[in-house]
């Protein structure tokens, strides 16, 4: 019986090491998405493929108080009407590319 079930193991195993190499990703979303675009839908399968691709300038943290993600702070004017926002050093793109402000602009 034990033979039986290293065997068993055995090829699990190696099935396992050959799914590692694979170039392919495949996937199943839990929805169809609409949009790739978080900001022009209000689909929950899209906004949370946005959380999972994207950054934000703020983000929510256990307690749903706003955070600074890609922002190391903000000045707000006397009025409170413009808030000038300083992005961290260092962002990049997937490519390597530099974010600039322009590219965080909605």
């Amino acid at each position: 019986m034990a033979g039986a079930f290293g065997g068993a193991i055995a090829t699990r195993a190696g099935t396992a090491r050959a799914q590692a190499r694979s170039t392919t990703l495949r996937f199943i979303p839990q929805a169809d998405l609409s949009s790739l675009d978080p900001i022009v839908t209000t689909s929950y399968a899209v906004r949370n493929y946005g959380y999972l691709v994207f950054d934000t300038l703020y983000a929510a943290d256990a307690g749903f108080r706003a955070r600074p993600q890609m922002v190391e702070g903000h000045d707000v004017s006397a009025d409170g009407l413009t808030w000038t926002m300083r992005l961290r050093e260092g962002l990049r793109f997937h490519d390597g590319s530099p974010v600039r402000a322009v590219d965080c602009v909605a």
